[in-house]
């Protein structure tokens, strides 16, 4: 039930934003995850099986993420998906 409300929040969220900037905001919540745990995307995209090249790719807006790696990632910190489309986190 919550990854359904997830991917709805996703579509709103990601798939209706037009300027890579929405995409940005998506990956500074990623890189402050990072951060926190204190661990390099390189290792995060090896411990998920997630391209290194893609997850730059998404910082530097080129790529919008899949919900499927959205969840990836959450899973990978032990946040809820909706972490990264919640603007108040």
């Amino acid at each position: 039930m919550m990854f359904l409300f997830a991917l709805k929040l996703y579509h709103i969220s990601v798939i209706n934003a037009t300027s890579s900037k929405g995409v940005v905001y998506l990956y500074e919540k990623f890189e402050a995850l990072l951060n926190k745990k204190g661990v390099t995307a390189y290792a995060v995209a090896k411990a998920t099986g997630m391209q290194s090249a893609t997850l730059y790719a998404w910082r530097d807006g080129v790529y919008k993420p899949k919900v499927e790696k959205l969840q990836k990632l959450a899973d990978y910190f032990g946040v809820d998906v909706t972490y990264f489309l919640d603007e108040q986190n």
